[in-house]
Parts: C-alpha cells; sequence; structure tokens
C-alpha cells in the first residue's frame, strides 16, 4: 500500500498554530493554511493503488474462487441472513470438499440453503457469529420429519437403560415442579414424570414436541418449544434435566445455560446432567460441555454429588452447597 506524497505546509506536524485546533478549518476547507501552502482536503492522508500493487481477486469460474482453500481454514462470508449470502460460491465449497472449516458470518444459516447447507455437510469445525440459531430449527425438524425417532429413543436397549440410570441417579423421589431440556420426543419426560408434581419439557424442534404430545398423555406435563438459553423458561425449579443436549451448545451457550440454571433453583433443588461420551460433529464433546456447565455451575455455590461414568455416557448430578 502507498501513501500518497502530497505538497503541505511544512509546519503542520508539529507547530502550526493551525494544527493546535481539534478541527483545522484550512484542512477541512481544502483551501490554504495561513502559511501560504496549498492544502488537499484529506489527500495526505488518501492511500494510492496503482494497478501494479492491486491483487487481481477476479476468478474465471467459481470452481477456481475456492480451488486454493485447504482443510482447516478460516473462511468470511458475506451477508446478513439470507441477504447478499454467496450461496453460488458455498456450493461450489461444498463440492470443493475441504473440512475442519472455521465459518465467519453474521448468522449459522436460515433454511437449509447456502451456509446451512455447508453445515449440513459437517466439515465446519467451528462458525463465529452474532447470532447462532433460529428458534424454528430447520435441522431438527427435517430430522424428526424423515423419522420420528431418529436416535431410536423408544426402541434402543442402550437408550432404555440408561434413563433407568439416570432415574436412579436422582436423590429424591418425588419434585414439585421439574423442568427438562431437550426433551425430543418425550421418552424420558413420559418416566420423569410419575416423580413430579409439574413438568416442563422443552425442546427447539416443533415437530419433536407434536410426537411428545402423543406418547406423552399424562396431565402433568406441559411441552414448550424453545431455544435455550436465550428462551429460558421463566419460574423455579426442583429439579433440572439437561439430557444430551448440552454439546449442541457453544461454549458461551454452556456457561449461560449453567448460570440461568443455578439462579432457577430451588434451595433444594437437583440439576441433572446427562452426556455422550463418545465421537459427536459438534463444537463441543460431550466432556467439554460438562466441563464447562460443572466449573460455571460451582462457581455459584452449586456442588457434585453424584459423578457416573458409564461406557457411552456420563451423569452428573449438582445440588446447591452444604445439601446432601
Amino acid at each position: 500500500i502507498l501513501v500518497q506524497k502530497t505538497s503541505r505546509c511544512k509546519y503542520l506536524r508539529n507547530v502550526c498554530p493551525h494544527r493546535q485546533r481539534r478541527v483545522p478549518t484550512a484542512w477541512l476547507n481544502g483551501k490554504y493554511c495561513k502559511c501560504s501552502e496549498a492544502i488537499r482536503r484529506r489527500s495526505w492522508k488518501r492511500r494510492i493503488y496503482s494497478e501494479s500493487n492491486v491483487i487481481n481477486k477476479i476468478s474465471d469460474s467459481l470452481e477456481q474462487a475456492v480451488a486454493d482453500i485447504h482443510d482447516g481454514a478460516t473462511i468470511m462470508i458475506g451477508g446478513f441472513g439470507n441477504a447478499g449470502m454467496p450461496s453460488a460460491l458455498i456450493d461450489a465449497l461444498i463440492a470443493q470438499g475441504a473440512r475442519d472449516l472455521t465459518i465467519v458470518n453474521n448468522n449459522a444459516g436460515n433454511g437449509d440453503t447456502g451456509l446451512a447447507a455447508l453445515l449440513k455437510t459437517k466439515r465446519v469445525k467451528k462458525i463465529i457469529c452474532s447470532f447462532p440459531r433460529q428458534t424454528d430449527s430447520h435441522v431438527f425438524d427435517a430430522l424428526y420429519r424423515a423419522e420420528p425417532d431418529p436416535w431410536r429413543f423408544a426402541s434402543s436397549d442402550y437408550e432404555r437403560t440408561k434413563r433407568r440410570t439416570t432415574l436412579d441417579a436422582l436423590p429424591c423421589s418425588h419434585y414439585p415442579r421439574a423442568l427438562e431440556i431437550g426433551c425430543s420426543i418425550g421418552n424420558l419426560a413420559a418416566e420423569l414424570a410419575p416423580r413430579c408434581g409439574s413438568l416442563l419439557a422443552v425442546d427447539v424442534s416443533q415437530v419433536a414436541l407434536s410426537e411428545a404430545r402423543t406418547r406423552c398423555p399424562a396431565g402433568n406435563i406441559t411441552f414448550q418449544c424453545a431455544e435455550i438459553p436465550q428462551d429460558w423458561p421463566e419460574g423455579i425449579y426442583d429439579l433440572i434435566v439437561f439430557s444430551e443436549v448440552l454439546y449442541f451448545l457453544d461454549e458461551a451457550e454452556v456457561r449461560n445455560s449453567a448460570d440461568l440454571a443455578s439462579s432457577s433453583l430451588t434451595d433444594n433443588g437437583t440439576i441433572l446432567l446427562v452426556n455422550w461420551i463418545g465421537p459427536t460433529d459438534t463444537a463441543l464433546s460431550g466432556d467439554e460441555a460438562a466441563r464447562i456447565f460443572l466449573d460455571e455451575a460451582r462457581s455459584k455455590d452449586l456442588h457434585t454429588t453424584i459423578e457416573r461414568r458409564e461406557d457411552k455416557y456420563r451423569i452428573d448430578v449438582l445440588r446447591p452447597q452444604d445439601r446432601d
């Protein structure tokens, strides 16, 4: 980058009386300073780009434009939501095949095209954005529309055993008010409800909640569509359950969820975490999500009463300090 050299008052830098003013009149008006030398308006600040010093960023094809993007690259994508989104370039990047990408964008995709389509390929390791998700989750809704039970919650022996282990880890036989985050199609909610006076079961997918209402006829369960942590439900609860949901969040969201759960807990309440500890295609692993949550909760005077680790999942139970 070249900086234009122009004729200007030799006193301007240090001792010219005009320089002592915050906004010199002659400087802004592009006329003459009192030292009688011409000053072009802001010309001394102007950066000049000659053809020999400008990188030619025009490509002959979409494929050529993304050809040099390597695995692990960081990519800044323009646009605000769908407005200005370079969808054709993103499609070319999907076809190119680069993996483990870090994406910097305004949000994390809308619908199932453009950036959302890139995320669906599971080639993005990390995304940096100011608006991570929408309340209406297209990805999860699509999963549940294609298969009402995509994780085999109802038919899997592993899931049935995990639910029994989860319920056995609860320190109390009855909870007047309970909250389950990430209830999916309601299998855990159905088994948890007999031990609750009232249960609020929350999930991001309306499609999953419709299936949950069919599977869970118990009158003490209320289902609500909400994105956690930004749509955290009001109220104070004796039990808050996070089952297989924390590793879908980023670090800041996990910390925020821990803070909100701590402030929503009764003096003798219980927080229960269940996390898959195998490989994930999310930003955090189950172990990482649990560690972040536990660290934040402990700073809020909660302590761990149960730490149980199985082959494929872990269970952590937290209660307020000085409670058994």
